[in-house]
């Protein structure tokens, strides 16, 4: 009777250990095959907004003259709001910028957020809960490893802004 209660606990646990397992899965990529980038110049960005509706608000950022060389996304951000009419709602905390809307892209319910992902490979976050989203005739953007303030734009960089649930 001691065995087969040993037994049955050996077999709960490996069950256990491969349910949890397979919820540190990463989530599947998102195609966005209607987006189409702009090309860019030597010294230009794009920054990118996922609106509720699901179209797309594109903004070309010259750097060296709309920013300065390293500016980081909070800046572009200032930048667009006050030179465009790209709408611009955070709140600022111990944890740094939370971004309640932008663009069209407004967080409507308790468990959603704007995410932001970069193209720019070192500053792209790892783990299970990154998001990766595939621009066809561009590449890929990958869920930042920091909010607005902690990253920066270079020339050739995706910015994208986008609704997430959690």
């Amino acid at each position: 009777m001691k065995k087969q209660f040993l037994a049955v606990v050996c077999i709960l646990l490996v069950v256990f250990c491969f349910v949890f397992v397979a919820c540190d899965s990463k989530p599947e990529p998102i195609t966005m095959d209607q987006l189409q980038i702009p090309q860019m110049g030597n010294n230009e960005c794009v920054v990118v907004v996922v609106n509720n509706d699901g179209t797309y608000t594109l903004c070309v950022v010259r750097i060296g003259k709309d920013v300065e060389q390293g500016a980081s996304v909070e800046q572009v951000l200032l930048y667009l709001n006050d030179n465009t009419n790209l709408y611009l709602d955070w709140t600022s905390s111990s944890y740094g910028k939370y971004i309640n809307g932008i663009g069209g892209a407004i967080v409507e319910e308790s468990n959603e957020f704007v995410t932001v992902l970069t193209s720019i490979q070192s500053q792209q976050a790892t783990g299970a809960w990154v998001k990766t989203v595939n621009i066809p005739d561009y590449g890929t953007v990958v869920s930042a490893s920091q909010g607005v303030e902690g990253i920066s734009v270079e020339p050739g960089c995706v910015i994208l802004f986008m609704i997430d649930t959690y």
